[in-house]
């Protein structure tokens, strides 16, 4: 899944609910880890883990963002070799 929507076709709203999912999935695997008692010890490790994951989301989203309006990569080379110099029509003989 992650391939399909951000290697293959960047697609944020996908990407998303990727995120969620996987908050979801661990916030669930550390509740069954954790004791059963909840006691404020074992809701503060969840409260941190939860606005851990949702920061590192939000912050990897925001770098999908910025990479997808950022010029590519052949265009930076292509206009580095559109120089001056390279118009002028040197003989390299």
């Amino acid at each position: 899944m992650y391939w399909r929507f951000y290697r293959q076709r960047s697609d944020l709203l996908m990407l998303t609910y990727l995120c969620f999912s996987l908050i979801i999935v661990v916030m669930s695997w550390a509740v069954n880890i954790l004791p059963n008692d909840f006691d404020a010890g074992s809701l503060l490790v969840l409260t941190l883990l939860l606005i851990g994951m949702v920061t590192y989301a939000i912050k990897w989203l925001f770098e999908v963002i910025k990479s997808d309006n950022s010029p590519s990569e052949d265009l930076k080379i292509l206009q580095a070799v559109n120089t001056p110099l390279n118009k002028k029509g040197t003989d390299h003989e």
